[in-house]
């Protein structure tokens, strides 16, 4: 996903529905390798939104060499992405352990490193191999605070390895930014791909190993073109929380909630303030000191506590925190029942 769909999140905590976690089957015969990482894949977790997920499915391909290699959610013709990426039809007689709805759920949900969702898209069963070369594993913002940076093991190879993909068309329409007068040393763009494509890749054995490889594209008329790449998505689960206790003029409660050291807090990291010294007198701001949540705008009573995570890898234990929860509006009361959402893979609503 490119600059033009970035997404710029806001502090505050984002509330979605959940679901519930799930195990996928054991692999068959028929299953691919491992994936290079000498961490182990973690539990698939279940769809938080089954419907919305369905939903950002398209029957058809985009345009490109996509276009005619997939019948059904399969790839029946070999298609290939700028000598990097290739998708060949999968074994035959092959079941993947790893389910078209647990598919759906896992690519929709995805995030490219600089906050953009997956878009819609085509899913297909394949054979896939890519060329990662260059591919940088710790790229990872979403995923990092300050300096709790996450290794997160080797980066994921595919070598004719069965996968579920999502084809997508890019949105690299910025023409808007573009400046009347590209680079008079521009070179003249060959073999760029009209309509080019971003294809999310989950392995077909475990739903994990993430990888998104995005097409070259001319960003502005006249310019160089950006060349193909391969990075690591991530996705936004919603996780348990427990109501410890309640503020006795009802304006906040205590929960706690926990999730691994290597996922992030939706709201970690933000500068959150309150105002000390109100007046007519610039205030003063203090930080506050501890983990903040905010019940559901639309929903005040509905609580639910977001982490961005890698997908796939298993990285210890869930460690407890203590999160301070505030009403939806600024100056109201917590509703005397708080719902707890259900939790689970968020897919994006937008």
């Amino acid at each position: 996903m490119r600059d033009a769909r970035a997404v710029w999140w806001a502090v505050a905590v984002v509330l979605f529905a959940g679901g519930c976690a799930q195990q996928a089957t054991a692999g068959s015969p028929l299953s691919p390798s491992p994936s290079s990482s000498s961490t182990a894949p973690a539990p698939l977790l279940a769809c938080a939104d089954p419907t919305g997920a369905q939903k950002r499915l398209l029957t058809s391909t985009a345009l490109g060499p996509a276009a005619t290699a997939i019948t059904g959610q399969r790839v029946t013709r070999e298609f290939r992405l700028e000598g990097r990426f290739t998708a060949a039809p999968p074994p035959a007689g092959y079941s993947p352990p790893v389910t078209a709805a647990q598919a759906t759920c896992q690519l929709t949900s995805l995030y490219a490193t600089n906050g953009s969702a997956a878009g819609p898209g085509r899913l297909a069963l394949a054979t896939v191999t890519i060329d990662g070369a260059g591919i940088t594993s710790r790229d990872q913002p979403a995923l990092n605070s300050g300096h709790n940076l996450t290794d997160f093991g080797p980066v994921a190879t595919y070598r004719s390895r069965p996968a579920w993909i999502l084809v997508t068309a890019a949105n690299n329409d910025v023409s808007a930014g573009c400046s009347t007068a590209p680079p008079s040393n521009a070179p003249t763009p060959t073999g760029i791909q009209a309509d080019p494509y971003e294809v999310f890749v989950i392995d077909a054995a475990t739903g994990a190993a993430a990888l998104l490889f995005e097409d070259s594209y001319v960003l502005c008329p006249g310019f160089a073109p950006t060349p193909p790449s391969v990075s690591e998505p991530w996705q936004r689960t919603s996780v348990p929380w427990t109501l410890r206790s309640r503020a006795a003029d009802g304006s906040t409660a205590q929960i706690s909630a926990s999730w691994p050291d290597c996922e992030h807090y939706v709201s970690e990291g933000a500068v959150y303030t309150k105002m000390t010294s109100p007046g007519p007198s610039p205030p003063s701001f203090t930080p506050y000191p501890s983990l903040q949540a905010w019940a559901d705008q639309t929903h005040p009573d509905t609580v639910t506590i977001d982490v961005n995570r890698a997908v796939g890898p298993d990285c210890g234990p869930p460690v407890a925190h203590q999160l301070t929860l505030h009403a939806a509006r600024v100056g109201s009361r917590l509703p005397a029942t708080l719902v707890h959402a259900p939790v689970g893979v968020e897919t994006p609503t937008f």
